[in-house]
């Protein structure tokens, strides 16, 4: 038969509770005090709460509990050790005495000064050379390349003399494809010879003419040289371009001023594209035979 709950036995007021019920609630982990401090809380109080000693909490543990004050003394070690002109601990706080005293005076010049004072002091002669230094090793590296790539864009320079031969004529070799081509140029009215006649019956095309008369064109040049060529194999367009290549070499001889012009429209370099070879069991270099199937 259940009981009523009012019927159950309860300590009156002032009664302390039998020593089993008391045994039996602090044994039980499930009866726990809601005003009860956590670990982490705990922690934080004793922190809080911990004497200026310099001791660390935990000892052999320097983590977020270590107590470490901040005090005069350590800023003065530390002072001294980075060189400052500090000799005792009294002329420190004298110092930061007066210094406060300025800057509430408004006096910011006087409190620079004698923090300026204070300072350690930077080396001299050599020493202070060496210190300088190593903040510009770059800036001396790249000094020394500009240097180097001067020199040697002056001894280029003083190697283009104007080279002729015992005529006064400025010779030079122009390729292109198969097609070689000898140049010789003096100064004189204009007349160009190739291979004995004259451009005009050489080449009978407008565009290959004006291939071979462009570097006269780039230096402003036409019509103060007589040009006298031979040239041999390939066709009309690489025999052009092969004397286009040779008259702006013979050019470059003659003065070496006209090298610029003529190095921006790219006449003084070789062409080397030329026609790919023939393969075995191939048309062409690339062109396949046509494929039957039976």
């Amino acid at each position: 038969m259940r009981k009523h709950p009012s019927n159950s036995a309860a300590p009156a007021d002032g009664l302390e509770a039998p020593a089993s019920q008391g045994a039996s609630s602090v044994a039980d982990p499930g009866n726990k005090d809601p005003w009860a401090l956590t670990e982490e809380q705990r922690q934080a109080e004793r922190v809080l709460q911990a004497p200026p000693s310099g001791e660390p909490l935990y000892p052999g543990k320097r983590g977020s509990f270590a107590w470490e004050p901040f005090s005069d003394d350590s800023m003065f070690d530390e002072m001294t050790d980075y060189g400052g002109k500090i000799d005792s601990i009294d002329e420190y706080d004298e110092m930061l005495d007066r210094w406060g005293e300025m800057l509430e005076a408004g006096d910011s010049a006087g409190a620079l000064d004698m923090l300026g004072q204070r300072l350690p002091e930077l080396p001299e002669g050599d020493e202070l050379e060496d210190y300088l230094s190593k903040g510009n090793r770059r800036e001396e590296i790249k000094e020394q390349r500009r240097v180097i790539e001067t020199a040697l864009q002056q001894e280029y320079a003083a190697r283009r003399v104007r080279t002729v031969d015992e005529q006064g004529r400025a010779y030079a070799t122009g390729k292109r494809k198969t097609s070689v081509a000898r140049v010789w140029i003096w100064e004189g009215p204009g007349t160009i010879q190739i291979n004995g006649r004259a451009l005009d019956m050489c080449f009978p095309q407008l565009n290959r003419r004006a291939e071979i008369l462009s570097p006269f064109q780039v230096t402003n040049t036409l019509g103060f040289f007589n040009v006298w060529a031979t040239v041999k194999g390939g066709g009309n367009m690489g025999q052009s371009q092969a004397l286009r290549h040779g008259i702006s070499c013979a050019l470059q001889k003659w003065d070496p001023d006209l090298r610029l012009p003529l190095r921006q429209q790219g006449y003084l370099t070789r062409d080397p594209r030329v026609v790919e070879r023939k393969k075995p069991g191939r048309a062409k270099a690339r062109k396949a035979f046509q494929w039957v199937k039976r």
